[in-house]
């Protein structure tokens, strides 16, 4: 039991594994919807380990490094989608020019999980009425 609570309970081991996998996770292509959707999962994940106490050393919200790290490995399309985002976030947001949170990245990928893939659904249904 103090082998787990050591492996698990350590907020720097953590953050290090999370820094590790995020490093060592293959780009994701265009549209990839099942590659994005385990990515998504993964960040997900990691955001659920940061609400749950662990946010002492894993706390990307303020952390444009993170979310740069997360955004090199997904596909253009998809980037310049979270830009839009950004913008439209920082015009909403006024005079405090704060930058999307680690939250609000997560949400979004996991929107576009479900775009990319009602619009595989919709293209392959369309085909086979062609």
């Amino acid at each position: 039991m103090a082998e787990l609570k050591e492996k698990f309970g350590n907020h720097y081991l953590l953050a290090n594994c999370f820094r590790q996998k995020l490093t060592d996770w293959l780009d994701i292509g265009d549209y990839d919807g099942p590659a994005l959707r385990k990515f998504t999962r993964f960040l997900r994940s990691t955001r659920m380990a940061m609400e749950n106490g662990h946010s002492k050393i894993m706390n990307f919200n303020c952390s444009f490094f993170m979310t740069e790290k997360v955004l090199v490995r997904l596909s253009h399309p998809v980037i310049l989608k979270w830009l839009e985002k950004v913008i439209e976030h920082l015009q909403i947001v006024h005079g405090d020019h704060k930058y999307p949170s680690f939250s609000d990245l997560c949400d979004f990928l996991k929107i576009k999980v479900l775009e990319i893939r009602h619009e595989s659904e919709f293209n392959f249904s369309h085909k086979q009425y062609q």
